[in-house]
């Protein structure tokens, strides 16, 4: 059995003289495992900076493009992840005018620019494929649902620009 332990979690730490024992290491990796999933769940939903400054910089990029675009009814969107992925299973949104840009946040901080007649976007930097209808988007990515903004379980929120008429 470890005669010391370390200050902040606890974890065995042996002399030359104690007995090592394998209930100990387990009870360390616990101590660790647990650690290390409440970083996780402190971190998970928290946009890294790398990911606002690439929203910035789209950002910045798209407001000379909705100059031309007149005015616009504005309108928020969210939808529920639910895990699919892929050309056979599209995120797909329907609005009551015809949309002029599409917003989706991820709570990651990745965001999706959508704006027609773009029939592509990028998410993390990695491709997204989209179609447009006369009032309605749809997206796909073949990479993850990660990347296509449709994990399971979670709330995706947006912001639409429709035409005014």
């Amino acid at each position: 059995m470890a005669s010391n332990q370390t200050p902040n979690y606890g974890l065995s730490q042996w002399k030359r003289t104690d007995q090592v024992r394998m209930e100990d290491f387990n009870a360390d990796n616990a101590k660790i495992d647990a650690a290390i999933q409440a970083v996780d769940r402190r971190v998970e939903g928290k946009a890294d900076v790398s990911a606002v400054d690439r929203l910035n910089q789209t950002v910045s990029q798209q407001v000379g493009a909705l100059a031309g675009k007149g005015n616009c009814q504005i309108s928020t969107i969210s939808y529920v992840g639910n895990g699919r992925f892929g050309q056979n299973a599209p995120c797909s949104l329907s609005f009551p005018k015809l949309p002029k840009l599409v917003l989706v946040f991820a709570s990651n901080g990745y965001p999706l620019f959508l704006m027609p007649p773009s029939t592509s976007a990028a998410v993390d930097g990695r491709g997204v494929t989209v179609s447009w209808g006369e009032r309605s988007v749809s997206w796909y990515s073949t990479t993850s649902e990660g990347i296509q903004l449709n994990i399971s379980g979670i709330t995706y929120h947006g912001l639409v620009l429709m035409e005014w008429s």
